[in-house]
């Protein structure tokens, strides 16, 4: 699984919604769809703290899950703990499950990390503040110490 970010954004004057190229690769399927354009900053922001909230709960083993959302259409990742070290993610369009995927709690959480970094990185490089990002990663790194 990866998420791939390009920095193809598209930066409005006066405006901090910036688009660009961001979407989910497990094997050989995309998600939502292949070079789909949304507000990758938004997304990932939401997303760290959503994840955050999730791994910070469950140092023991309950039932529990979370979402992560898209922007720009009605597509949602559900996240559900099944057991100390997996989740199950599941892919969403509308209330329709196209994909399911399980993986390592480490993993997953190693690739928003890398994820997130590229994206400070794209954000510099066009003069875009980075600081709340910034702030959502390291709350998100304090949640999931555990699991790295």
């Amino acid at each position: 699984m990866d998420i791939i970010i390009k920095d193809d954004w598209d930066i409005p004057i006066n405006s901090s919604n910036v688009a660009g190229t961001i979407f989910f690769s497990v094997s050989g399927h995309f998600f939502p769809c292949f070079n789909y354009s949304d507000f990758p900053l938004v997304c990932i922001i939401s997303w760290l703290g959503n994840l955050q909230h999730f791994f910070d709960r469950n140092n023991i083993i309950q039932p529990c899950e979370t979402k992560l959302f898209f922007f720009d259409g009605p597509y949602t990742l559900q996240i559900i703990l099944i057991s100390k070290r997996k989740i199950q993610i599941s892919f969403y369009d509308r209330e329709m499950e196209s994909m399911r995927y399980e993986t390592n709690i480490s993993t997953f959480c190693n690739l928003i990390i890398r994820k997130t970094e590229l994206l400070i990185q794209i954000a510099e490089d066009h003069n875009i503040q980075s600081n709340k990002i910034r702030e959502q990663l390291e709350g998100f790194m304090i949640a999931v110490r555990h699991y790295l």
